[in-house]
């Protein structure tokens, strides 16, 4: 029961990284490019590939993986590192609590996810 309610918060954390990163790197364009297609195209381009390492882990999170989880959490402090040396914003600020929320969520499941299929 306990490993559910922690999966839930890691993916409600998961899924608002995957916006927030969007609407972090759309606030950061260039201030050279110029019209609305060429920044939305760009900022598709950066946010794709800002996601790539977060999407490899989709398939152990809809199978309630611990393994997945804890692999996760690492790569979160690989996002918390990265976004800290970036700079200073809102954005940042609200991605950094969100994955610091997403790894304590992650280590909870893993621990508790671990404590069920023991008993």
């Amino acid at each position: 029961m306990k490993s559910n309610r922690a999966w839930w918060a890691m993916l409600l954390c998961y899924v608002s990284l995957f916006g927030l990163l969007l609407t972090g790197t759309y606030a950061s364009a260039p201030e050279h490019v110029k019209g609305d297609e060429d920044i939305l195209g760009a900022t598709l381009v950066f946010w794709l590939l800002k996601c790539i390492p977060l999407l490899l882990f989709i398939p152990g999170i809809i199978k309630k993986s611990h393994y997945a989880a804890s692999w996760l959490s690492y790569m979160a402090m690989f996002y918390f590192v990265v976004i800290i040396a970036t700079g200073a914003g809102i954005w940042m600020w609200l991605q950094v609590l969100t994955i610091a929320l997403m790894f304590i969520a992650a280590l909870m499941f893993t621990r508790w996810k671990k404590a069920e299929e023991q008993a």
